[in-house]
């Protein structure tokens, strides 16, 4: 079971976002520069293994894929699309927590239950709603009035996440209210393939 949980970090980006600016600025005004001057290409790299470091804070997660700096995760995923965090998990399963860094973000990958588990209860430092909120837009299409009322005080106790949350905990939670929801569902289900059926 897949248990990796993704957060977005948007810390200050500011130096960080400048030097991959001009290096990549650098290599498409020439897209031949790292086959042609290998010191220069050298260079490159080293510049931006300084940049990766001088911007990792000692309190983060520890940095994996860095073969390429910034460059290398984005590799990955394009390469193994939907089996990259799969893949990454696999490979630093002794890593109850890591640190991707992104061109302009980084990911902070959660692979321990128990971690997950603490870092939801993080909330307020967090501030999931608003990736919660993208989410929705992108991956599950809601509608421009869901969107807004998703986006309306996301951080108050009183926005659609928190009170979702408070809504359904109960429901959810092992006991005699989660039976019975799960009851419901299979009756719901069975009368669906019933109909299917004939």
């Amino acid at each position: 079971m897949l248990l990796t949980v993704v957060y977005t970090s948007f810390v200050d980006l500011a130096q960080e976002a400048k030097a991959l600016g001009f290096v990549l600025s650098e290599f498409l005004s020439d897209h031949t520069t790292f086959g042609r001057h290998p010191q220069q290409s050298g260079s490159y790299l080293l510049f931006l293994f300084a940049v990766l470091h001088l911007t990792q804070n000692e309190k983060e997660p520890p940095l994996v894929a860095t073969a390429v700096p910034f460059l290398s995760p984005v590799i990955g995923m394009v390469k193994l699309s939907m089996d990259f965090y799969t893949n990454m998990r696999n490979k630093h399963h002794d890593l109850p927590i890591y640190n991707l860094r992104l061109p302009g973000t980084r990911l902070y990958i959660v692979n321990s239950l128990n971690l997950i588990l603490s870092v939801q209860r993080q909330w307020r430092t967090l501030i999931l709603p608003p990736v919660s909120a993208r989410a929705s837009e992108v991956a599950m299409g809601v509608s421009k009035d869901a969107l807004a009322i998703i986006r309306e005080d996301m951080i108050a106790d009183t926005g659609f996440f928190h009170t979702f949350i408070k809504a359904t905990y109960p429901s959810l939670s092992s006991g005699p209210a989660l039976e019975r929801l799960s009851g419901d569902a299979m009756t719901v289900l069975t009368a669906s393939l019933d109909n299917i059926v004939d």
